[in-house]
């Protein structure tokens, strides 16, 4: 976090207790960028159940669609949220499906698990390059060339 205030310092924060799935939903509509920090698990079986772990209990998925206006780019610093599952006749849906679905641009997130250290390494570099006018692909691509395999997050959307 501290790393990211030195590339965004008049972002809103909202940690600690104060993360709660109702603050997050807030500070979410009609922001430009979002990134949240938190752990994540995809839901196979149901994937708009997909969540992240806030103070309070789980973010859903499907509870993304109550945002009138959703960031333009959302960055999802957790495991598996850039998993989905089809179902036959079905779009993909997960985590970040949803966030697409709802009109957000571009969202990065993890395929699989990854560690905090990794994490927090990959989405430091991946804001400083964005913060020089690279676009999230290609800057997703530089911060992740380093360690790929310890690194599994991929540039969902528009990119």
């Amino acid at each position: 976090v501290r790393e990211l205030r030195s590339v965004y310092p008049r972002a809103q924060l909202v940690d600690g207790q104060r993360a709660t799935s109702e603050a997050v939903l807030e500070a979410l509509d009609g922001s430009g960028v979002a990134h949240l920090v938190a752990h994540g698990a995809h839901e196979p079986a149901n994937a708009l159940f997909s969540r992240l772990d806030l103070v309070d209990g789980p973010l859903f998925a499907h509870e993304t669609a109550r945002l009138k206006a959703p960031p333009d780019l959302v960055v999802l610093a957790a495991c598996e949220l850039a998993m989905s599952h089809i179902r036959p006749g079905e779009e993909a849906l997960g985590f970040a499906g949803a966030l697409l679905a709802g009109g957000s641009r571009t969202v990065v997130g993890a395929v699989s698990r990854v560690g905090d250290r990794a994490a927090a390494e990959a989405m430091t570099q991946l804001h400083r390059r964005m913060a020089e006018g690279t676009s999230p692909a290609v800057a997703l691509a530089e911060a992740t060339a380093v360690e790929p395999l310890r690194r599994p997050f991929l540039c969902l959307g528009a990119g």
